[in-house]
Protein backbone atom coordinates (compact mmCIF):
# COMPACT_ATOMS: atom_id res chain seq x y z
CA UNK A 1 0.00 0.00 0.00
CA UNK A 2 2.93 2.32 0.71
CA UNK A 3 4.11 2.02 -2.91
CA UNK A 4 0.69 3.07 -4.19
CA UNK A 5 0.49 5.98 -1.72
CA UNK A 6 3.92 7.15 -2.82
CA UNK A 7 2.92 6.96 -6.50
CA UNK A 8 -0.26 8.95 -5.81
CA UNK A 9 1.72 11.63 -3.97
CA UNK A 10 4.27 11.88 -6.79
CA UNK A 11 1.52 12.10 -9.41
CA UNK A 12 -0.29 14.87 -7.51
CA UNK A 13 2.94 16.85 -7.16
CA UNK A 14 3.67 16.45 -10.86
CA UNK A 15 0.16 17.53 -11.87
CA UNK A 16 0.33 20.58 -9.61
CA UNK A 17 3.67 21.55 -11.16
CA UNK A 18 2.37 21.01 -14.70
CA UNK A 19 -0.68 23.16 -13.95
CA UNK A 20 1.39 25.80 -12.12
CA UNK A 21 -0.70 25.54 -8.96
CA UNK A 22 0.10 24.91 -5.35
CA UNK A 23 -1.52 22.21 -3.25
CA UNK A 24 -3.41 25.01 -1.49
CA UNK A 25 -4.80 26.23 -4.83
CA UNK A 26 -5.75 22.64 -5.70
CA UNK A 27 -7.60 22.50 -2.40
CA UNK A 28 -9.57 25.62 -3.25
CA UNK A 29 -10.37 24.40 -6.78
CA UNK A 30 -11.42 20.92 -5.70
CA UNK A 31 -13.14 21.59 -2.40
CA UNK A 32 -10.88 18.99 -0.78
CA UNK A 33 -9.53 20.27 2.54
CA UNK A 34 -5.94 21.49 2.39
CA UNK A 35 -5.13 19.21 5.34
CA UNK A 36 -6.27 16.17 3.33
CA UNK A 37 -4.02 17.11 0.42
CA UNK A 38 -1.14 17.72 2.85
CA UNK A 39 -1.63 14.26 4.36
CA UNK A 40 -1.69 12.67 0.90
CA UNK A 41 1.47 14.44 -0.21
CA UNK A 42 3.34 13.53 2.97
CA UNK A 43 2.15 9.90 3.01
CA UNK A 44 0.34 10.41 6.30
CA UNK A 45 -2.93 8.84 5.13
CA UNK A 46 -4.57 6.89 2.36
CA UNK A 47 -7.16 8.43 0.12
CA UNK A 48 -10.59 7.49 -1.05
CA UNK A 49 -11.33 7.20 -4.72
CA UNK A 50 -13.97 9.94 -4.33
CA UNK A 51 -11.29 12.34 -3.11
CA UNK A 52 -9.03 11.51 -6.02
CA UNK A 53 -11.96 12.01 -8.39
CA UNK A 54 -12.54 15.53 -6.98
CA UNK A 55 -8.84 16.36 -7.32
CA UNK A 56 -8.80 15.06 -10.88
CA UNK A 57 -11.86 17.12 -11.80
CA UNK A 58 -10.13 20.22 -10.45
CA UNK A 59 -7.09 19.39 -12.57
CA UNK A 60 -9.20 18.81 -15.67
CA UNK A 61 -8.40 15.11 -16.00
CA UNK A 62 -10.18 11.81 -15.43
CA UNK A 63 -9.26 9.13 -12.93
CA UNK A 64 -8.12 7.03 -15.89
CA UNK A 65 -5.77 9.86 -16.92
CA UNK A 66 -4.49 10.11 -13.36
CA UNK A 67 -3.57 6.43 -13.18
CA UNK A 68 -2.32 6.26 -16.77
CA UNK A 69 1.13 7.50 -15.85
CA UNK A 70 4.58 5.95 -15.68
CA UNK A 71 4.52 6.07 -11.87
CA UNK A 72 1.73 3.48 -11.89
CA UNK A 73 3.29 1.26 -14.57
CA UNK A 74 5.32 -0.72 -12.05
CA UNK A 75 2.17 -1.66 -10.13
CA UNK A 76 0.43 -2.83 -13.31
CA UNK A 77 3.42 -4.85 -14.48
CA UNK A 78 4.17 -6.22 -11.03
CA UNK A 79 0.61 -7.44 -10.62
CA UNK A 80 0.57 -9.02 -14.06
CA UNK A 81 3.76 -10.86 -13.26
CA UNK A 82 2.16 -12.56 -10.23
CA UNK A 83 -0.87 -13.86 -12.08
Amino acid sequence: MQILSDAIARRLRTLCEQNHITPFQLSKRSGVPNSTIHHLLHLESNTRIQTLDRLCAALGITLADFFDADSFGAQRHGKEGRE
